[in-house]
């Protein structure tokens, strides 16, 4: 899943990132094999735009 979509606290996890000086980069696996082609430019966007949430929530951790 997506982040966001599940039960983790995500600003508690970036903010623990920071607090012990992570430097590496953020990644996530997806898999969107099984949507409908039409979906996947949309999904590839939904889940750019929630990797810079995320960067967004680490750098005012």
């Amino acid at each position: 899943m997506i982040p966001f979509q599940g039960d983790i606290d995500w600003r508690a996890q970036m903010a623990s990132l920071k607090e012990i000086g992570y430097k590496g980069n953020l990644t996530y696996e997806l898999v969107y094999g099984k949507w409908p082609e039409s979906m996947v430019p949309e999904f590839l966007k939904v889940a750019a735009n929630t990797g810079k949430v995320l960067i967004e929530m680490f750098e005012n951790a």
